[in-house]
């Protein structure tokens, strides 16, 4: 059974993975920072290889995107967990009928939804998770 943040990161398809990213983005799950501390250490969203568990998520692809933001004049680094979308396609090859996950990365759609809460985010890297 899915804890609250699993909930909310299947329903949405992202979730942040550090404390203030949770207070900034999603103030309506944690109240303060330590609230949200707690939540985060309790749930299995900081441990990617637990959370591939869920059935839902065993044929989905998992990217964590860290960077660097500005909050309050310092300048901190954080992790945001996304869920990437696939559609199934039917190819066909040598008279055979395959279906085919295919995924499509939407990096600039990351960047932009990071950006309209952070601000201008620096030193992007994204993993597989």
């Amino acid at each position: 059974m899915p804890d609250r943040l699993e909930y909310e990161f299947l329903k949405a398809g992202n979730i942040p993975l550090s404390p203030l990213g949770l207070l900034k983005l999603r103030p309506d799950l944690a109240t303060n920072e330590d609230a949200a501390r707690m939540m985060l250490k309790r749930s299995a969203i900081s441990d990617p290889e637990r959370l591939k568990a869920l059935p839902s998520l065993q044929r989905r692809g998992l990217i964590i995107v860290e960077f660097k933001a500005e909050n309050k004049g310092r300048k901190r680094t954080h992790q945001h967990l996304f869920k990437l979308e696939d559609t199934v396609k039917d190819l066909e090859a040598d008279g055979l009928l395959l279906k085919a996950a295919i995924s499509k990365v939407p990096i600039e759609d990351w960047v932009a939804l990071l950006e309209d809460s952070w601000g201008v985010i620096k030193e992007t890297q994204f993993f597989y998770a």
